[in-house]
């Protein structure tokens, strides 16, 4: 899916509803990528952002039951250091600190481009609003670029720990719209002219009547692992019904029936052409490389990305050794996890060299989107063909200077894939 336009504003005739184009641009800019013909109704699309959100702040790890219960969590008391309550709602990507480590060096102005990237603007509102808190703030009021279409008028109620590192905000907050803005108005010039409104959980009942109750949790970026999940069932290409059929030639993408099929063709037609005409190859594939054993002699490696463990430290009960797994040869490893069946599916394989075994111990990491596994592919001691071929087109063609690339895979056993070798997916790759 191509970029859709940062600069889309709310229709005012609709106030502050999410029309159907600003709600694929949003899905988009969280990481959910839909064919450019997809027919899924708004309230299909509404569901996926809803379900990215709850991944984003994880509100099943912290509201288990889907109700939530403040006066059960302790009150969150400190405002300074490493444990206030912006510092804990930090919680951006090694890529978005280094934007900002770059945007400072330039010069640039900190949230220069918060209505660029819906999410991200939407990060980092959180962080300012939590930030302001540990100064004492409790009430705010959020408008679009424009300041003209629409409006958020909140305030927070009380502060808990979800987790020793994880604010839970109440708040109560009311949209004003261009029909119907009084309400917010009245509410905000209650503060311009200081008159008391209240900073405990009682409501002004004369402003604050028509205010709705919810919470929030910091929000992380949401992982390559969980978008995988969040597009693992997406049904027909198109439409999103059960998936009936699926494509003949490149026996990939599935559709609901010959109507979808049609429509998604023109979009459809380079990758199945381009997969028809492939060379496909036989992988074998291991737990960790070869060359762990002799490197590793306690039998220990790191496995993980560094958002993951960002995201991990703030969790109740985070152990440092989380992200720490065990080799040991002497034990049978389990058979990986199949999650595809027979389906093709991209992965990326990523290339590596560790000195000590097998000709220098050349490999590959090979895992899907999802994460449902994370193999290895050593170079075979005797004959070496079939890697050199895999390793000659990822320098090749593949990206992060030939080190990295995408492909089609197949399982065809428990330690075995068939992999496309030639072609990768056309486009950008959402990963």
């Amino acid at each position: 899916m191509s970029s859709p336009t940062s600069s889309a504003k709310v229709n005012p005739s609709k106030d502050h509803e999410i029309a159907r184009e600003e709600a694929l641009a949003l899905l988009y800019f969280l990481g959910v990528a839909l064919p450019p013909a997809t027919k899924l109704p708004l309230d299909a699309l509404l569901r996926r952002i809803r379900q990215c959100l709850d991944v984003a702040q994880e509100t099943k790890l912290y509201v288990p039951n889907s109700l939530l219960n403040p006066s059960s969590l302790p009150l969150w008391t400190t405002h300074t250091g490493d444990n206030s309550v912006g510092a804990c709602t930090q919680r951006f990507s090694l890529k978005d600190m280094t934007q900002d480590i770059n945007d400072k060096s330039f010069g640039k102005r900190h949230y220069k481009d918060i209505y660029a990237d819906p999410f991200l603007g939407l990060r980092k509102t959180l962080y300012g609003i939590a930030g302001a808190v540990d100064g004492g703030r409790r009430h705010f009021t959020i408008q679009d670029p424009d300041n003209k279409h629409c409006a958020i008028s909140m305030r927070i109620v009380s502060i808990h720990k979800a987790s020793a590192k994880t604010p839970l905000l109440v708040v109560i907050f009311l949209p004003a719209t261009t029909s119907n803005p009084m309400p917010s108005v009245k509410w905000v010039e209650k503060l311009i002219n200081n008159k008391p409104v209240p900073i405990s959980s009682q409501m002004d009942m004369a402003t604050e009547k028509p205010f709705q109750i919810s919470f929030l949790l910091p929000l992380n970026t949401i992982s390559s692992v969980d978008l995988g999940k969040l597009g693992a069932e997406t049904g027909c290409e198109i439409c999103g019904k059960n998936a009936a059929s699926k494509c003949l030639q490149c026996q990939i993408v599935r559709y609901c029936g010959a109507e979808c099929q049609k429509l998604d063709w023109p979009n459809h037609r380079t990758l199945c052409r381009s997969l028809k005409g492939g060379t496909w190859v036989t992988i074998p594939l291991t737990s960790w490389p070869s060359a762990f054993a002799s490197l590793m002699p306690d039998g220990e490696f790191f496995s993980g990305s560094l958002d993951e463990m960002l995201r991990a430290e703030k969790r109740p009960n985070h152990k440092d050794t989380d992200h720490i797994h065990k080799v040991n040869s002497a034990k049978k490893p389990e058979v990986p996890s199949n999650i595809h069946g027979e389906k093709p599916f991209v992965i990326k394989l990523q290339s590596g060299v560790l000195p000590g075994a097998r000709k220098g111990g050349r490999n590959m990491m090979i895992y899907d989107r999802q994460r449902s596994f994370q193999l290895y592919f050593d170079e075979p001691e005797n004959d070496a063909r079939v890697f050199d071929q895999v390793l000659y087109e990822m320098h090749t063609n593949g990206v992060s200077g030939g080190m990295k690339m995408y492909r089609y895979a197949k399982r065809t056993g428990d330690w075995e894939i068939s992999l496309c070798v030639d072609r990768g997916p056309v486009g950008e790759v959402p990963w």
